[in-house]
Order: structure tokens, then C-alpha cells, then sequence
């Protein structure tokens, strides 16, 4: 049985799509919705009966993950899994939804009420791209007690940073070169909440902030630290999230002194 928080969420969405049709077309206009609902959600229980492949993220009991961790999760799942990262091209919707409610709670069928679209997108070594998150009001549906914060201050369903810019990100030192890429991401995301000017400078060059951002935060230019030449903006909406496949991107010092192969 639904908790009464998914219970009331799902009521009063149910109110706003009967208001919603009854604007754009009276009755007919709700018979239209409803089946279009319907018709979804034939979709959603032929896909998921028809999956043999289980879980995804492979959680202990009780174990919740904010939308970096299951990220990280996620592309080592696929790292080992080529039929996982197959998966994925196709059905990137559905797929996003088992994620989310394996990793925050959040019901499948809640999800995809809210999010009508996940764009799978692909970085290169040497591309980055930088999400910046929009809350698709995912929380609502398992409460938010449950749903909560993450330690840096983000929602831990969305992802979107929920306090200004400037040594948050920093909190906890990260130790990885993915986690400082992060935090990189993290520290323009807030910054962006703070003003438009702001926001403009990382819409219009996103490879100038990330750059000026790293060298601000770690010392040094993302090209020479993480071997990051250009950076790609993806702005999620309340009904269009990005899910991202990691590079494994190096340093022109890592670079430099990996052996050479061979010739000959």
C-alpha cells in the first residue's frame, strides 16, 4: 500500500490534471489525458515485467544514495556491464526510473509522472559536461524527512544545490580526480543560484568558468588537472533530466608519465 505522503502527492496531482483538461477541452480533453496516462503506464508495466535483469545499483538493504553517488554507481555497473550501458541507450526513461527508487525511495510510477524525458549523454576523455540539476519535486513523493539532504547541502533526490556558492564544495576534501571534477560541478551550481550574472558567464562559456572555477579551487588549469579541454552545459528541467556516462578522464601529467607503448 502507498505511504500517505505518495498517497496525498498522487492526489493532488490527479486535481491538477482533471483542472488542467477541463481548460483544454472539457471531458474530452480528461478522457484524453487519462488514456494517455493509461496507455504509459502499459508501457511501464510491459517493460519492467519483460526485464529479467534485476537491480541496478546493487544496495545493501536500506542503503540511499544521493543522484552523485548513484551516478557513480551507476557507470560502474555499466563499466562492468556492457548489456547494462546497451540498456541504457534504449530505454534511458525507464531505466532512470529504477535507479531513483533504488536509490532515494522515490516509486517508479512517481517518477514518471514527473519526468517525461532522460537524456543519456556521453562524455569523451577531454569533454566534460556540467548538469546543472532542476528539482523535478521527486521529494514530494516520499516526504521530506525521507528524502532529506545530502552533506553538502543538496537535495539528495535532485541533486540541486540548496546553499550559495563558495567553500562548501570544499567541506570535505575529495580525494578522487571524478570527486574534484564534481566539486567543480557543485561550486558553479551554486554560484549560478547566486545572481544572473553569474549564471550567464557559465551558460555563455562553460569551458572558461569550469577552468576559472578549478584553478580557483584546486590550483590549477582543468587541462593540466583532470586533461579537460571543453565543457558542455546540460540543464535539467522539472521534466527532463540528464543522466550522464562518465569519462575516465587524465591529467597531462598522468598522461605524461604513463609507459609508452612498444613499436614495433
Amino acid at each position: 500500500m502507498a505511504s500517505k505522503a505518495a498517497r496525498d502527492n498522487r492526489e493532488k496531482r490527479l486535481k491538477i490534471l482533471a483542472m488542467s483538461a477541463l481548460g483544454a477541452g472539457g471531458v474530452e480533453g480528461i478522457m484524453s489525458r487519462i488514456l494517455d496516462e493509461l496507455d504509459e503506464l502499459d508501457d511501464v508495466i510491459t517493460f519492467f515485467a519483460h526485464r529479467k535483469r534485476g537491480t541496478i545499483l546493487d544496495l545493501a538493504p536500506g542503503q540511499k544514495l544521493t543522484r552523485w553517488e548513484a551516478t557513480l554507481r551507476f557507470n560502474e555497473q555499466m563499466d562492468r556491464d556492457p548489456a547494462l550501458y546497451a540498456e541504457m541507450t534504449r530505454h534511458p526513461r525507464y531505466l532512470g526510473a529504477l535507479i531513483v527508487q533504488e536509490a532515494t525511495g522515490i516509486p517508479i510510477l512517481s517518477f514518471l509522472s514527473r519526468v517525461k524525458e532522460v537524456r543519456f549523454i556521453e562524455e569523451q576523455p577531454g569533454l566534460h559536461w556540467l548538469v546543472l540539476a532542476a528539482c523535478h519535486h521527486g521529494c514530494e513523493a516520499v516526504g521530506a524527512a525521507q528524502a532529506g539532504q545530502s552533506t553538502g547541502d543538496s537535495c539528495s533526490v535532485c541533486g540541486r544545490p540548496q546553499g550559495a556558492g563558495g567553500g562548501a564544495e570544499q567541506r570535505h576534501m575529495p580525494t578522487t580526480a571524478l570527486d574534484r571534477i564534481h566539486a567543480v560541478d557543485d561550486y558553479l551550481e551554486r554560484s549560478v543560484s547566486v545572481g544572473d550574472a553569474l549564471r550567464d558567464q557559465v551558460v555563455n562559456n562553460p569551458t572558461r568558468a569550469f577552468g576559472e572555477a578549478s584553478q580557483k579551487l584546486f590550483g590549477g588549469r582543468p587541462e593540466e588537472l583532470f586533461g579537460i579541454h571543453e565543457v558542455r552545459l546540460a540543464a535539467d528541467s522539472e521534466t527532463m533530466i540528464y543522466s550522464v556516462r562518465l569519462a575516465d578522464h587524465a591529467s597531462k601529467r598522468a598522461r605524461a608519465a604513463a609507459p609508452k607503448e612498444a613499436v614495433g
